[in-house]
């Protein structure tokens, strides 16, 4: 069940569940579209697209910072490739 479907438990929210909710919309939303305007700024379009697959890292890295969770050499390596491939991708332009 979402929010979406019952508007009656917005009412109910806490202040922490509240003070997520504009973390989530200001740093997260708000931040990564400036990070994003910054990228289109300085590199076409399709070079900054490639660099939306690190968001499952920076996730993984959150998961570090905020749980103390190790993940598996699986994912380490899965993240290795992710950043080596938007690595290659934006390269192959330059030469």
């Amino acid at each position: 069940m979402s929010v979406a479907s019952k508007w009656a438990l917005v009412r109910s929210l806490g202040l922490l569940q509240w003070i997520s909710v504009l973390y989530l919309a200001i740093v997260s939303s708000g931040l990564c579209y400036l990070l994003w305007n910054f990228a289109l700024s300085r590199l076409e379009a399709v070079k900054a697209a490639v660099w939306l697959y690190l968001k499952p890292v920076a996730a993984f890295i959150g998961e570090i910072a905020i749980f103390g969770a190790m993940p598996s050499s699986t994912t380490l390596f899965g993240g290795l490739i992710i950043f080596l491939g938007a690595y290659i991708t934006n390269r192959a332009g330059d030469q």
